[in-house]
C-alpha cells in the first residue's frame, strides 16, 4: 500500500555449487547496498522505492548500510506511490576477487564467473492507494456552478442547507497514501486488503498517487455509491421509513479523475454517507473505500395547496 512500510527480509544467496544455491552464510557485518528503481506500470515516475533499518524513520532511496548475520538482513520498505516497480540491491564491495558469497574453489578459475554481475537480486513491489479523498472540485477549473462536497455539513436536523433534492453537486475524488497517522485504525488486512471504510473529510491536504492518474497505469474505475440494499437507510434521518434516495452519477477511469470531478444527485432530503472507490480491485488488492458524511439536501419547493373550510 502506498506510503505503508512493511517488514522485508534481505538473503544474500551464495553462487550455486554441486549442492544447488545456497544462503551465504559468511556474508556478514554492516553492507552497504545501493537502490534503484525502475518503473514498471507506469514506465515513470517521481517516487523512488524507499528502505530504512527496522525501528527507524530514516528513509533511504540511494543507499543503505544494513547489518547480515549468516546471510541474511531484515529492513523496511515503502513507495510513495501506486503502480508496479522493480527494486534491485546490489553491494557495489561485492567482487569476484573479494566477496562471501563465492565458493573459495570458484574464486580460482575466473571463466566459471566470466558472466557474474556481482551481488545484485531485483524484486517487483506492488502498491495501491490507502484510500481517496473527497474533495472541492473548484481547483480543477471546471467552470460549473454546482457546488463542491466540502460544503456538505448539513444534516436532517442541522446544519448548512447544501443543495435541493436532484440537484447537481461536485467533488474531486484524489487517491492518496497511507500516513503514520493511519496506524492504529485496524483497517488493513495482512495480505494489504482494505478491511473497513475510511472517514476522508480531512485527508484532501495529503499527498496523491499521481501515478494512479497515467495512462500507462493499472487499469481501474473509479465510482460514487451510497448504502443501498432492503435495509439501506440515509445517514440522517435514520429513522423508520426513511428512504434512501437514488445517487445518480457516472465512474470516471483513472486516467479522468486528474481532469474532471463528479458530477452527482441525491434524489432525497437529508444526508448520506457518500462513498468512493475503485470498481473490483487494484493490482489484486481491495482498496479502502472513503465515506464523507454530506448533506443539508433540501426540498426544491414546497407545493402550497388551497383548502376550502365549509
Amino acid at each position: 500500500m502506498a506510503g505503508k512500510p512493511v517488514d522485508i527480509a534481505i538473503t544474500a544467496l551464495a553462487c550455486p555449487s554441486e549442492k544447488g544455491q545456497m544462503v551465504a552464510t559468511e556474508y556478514q557485518g554492516n553492507r552497504t547496498l545501493t537502490l534503484e528503481t525502475v518503473y514498471d506500470s507506469p514506465s515513470t515516475g517521481s517516487q523512488r522505492i524507499q528502505l530504512a533499518k527496522p525501528n527507524s524513520t530514516e528513509w533511504q532511496s540511494h543507499q543503505l548500510s544494513v547489518h547480515f548475520e549468516a546471510g541474511k538482513a531484515s529492513a523496511q520498505l515503502r513507495y510513495l506511490d501506486a503502480g508496479t516497480a522493480r527494486l534491485t540491491l546490489k553491494d557495489e564491495q561485492c567482487t569476484t576477487s573479494d566477496c562471501a558469497v563465492i565458493p573459495v574453489a570458484q574464486r580460482m578459475y575466473a571463466r566459471a564467473l566470466a558472466d557474474w554481475q556481482g551481488l545484485t537480486g531485483s524484486q517487483t513491489i506492488k502498491a495501491r492507494p490507502y484510500t481517496f479523498a473527497l474533495c472541492d472540485a473548484d481547483n480543477l477549473g471546471s467552470g460549473q456552478q454546482e457546488k463542491s462536497i466540502q460544503a456538505a455539513t448539513g444534516t436532517a436536523n442541522n446544519g448548512n442547507a447544501f443543495v435541493a433534492a436532484g440537484e447537481r453537486f461536485a467533488t474531486r475524488v484524489k487517491p492518496v497514501i497511507w500516513t503514520e497517522s493511519d496506524a492504529g485504525k485496524d483497517n488493513i488486512a495482512p495480505n494489504g486488503d482494505a478491511t473497513k471504510l475510511v472517514d476522508t473529510r480531512h485527508l484532501c491536504e495529503r499527498m496523491e498517487t499521481t501515478n494512479f492518474y497515467h495512462a500507462q497505469a493499472p487499469a481501474a474505475k473509479v465510482q460514487l455509491t451510497i448504502p443501498a440494499g432492503d435495509n439501506a437507510k440515509p445517514h440522517s434521518p435514520n429513522v423508520a421509513g426513511a428512504r434512501p434516495g437514488v445517487l445518480t452519477r457516472s465512474p470516471l477511469t483513472h486516467e479522468e479523475i486528474a481532469t474532471q470531478p463528479f458530477y452527482a444527485s441525491w434524489s432525497e432530503v437529508g444526508s448520506i454517507q457518500l462513498r468512493a472507490g475503485v470498481q473490483g480491485t487494484y493490482l489484486g488488492m481491495k482498496v479502502n473505500i472513503a465515506i464523507a458524511l454530506s448533506g443539508g439536501f433540501t426540498r426544491s419547493s414546497w407545493l402550497w395547496c388551497r383548502v376550502k373550510v365549509a
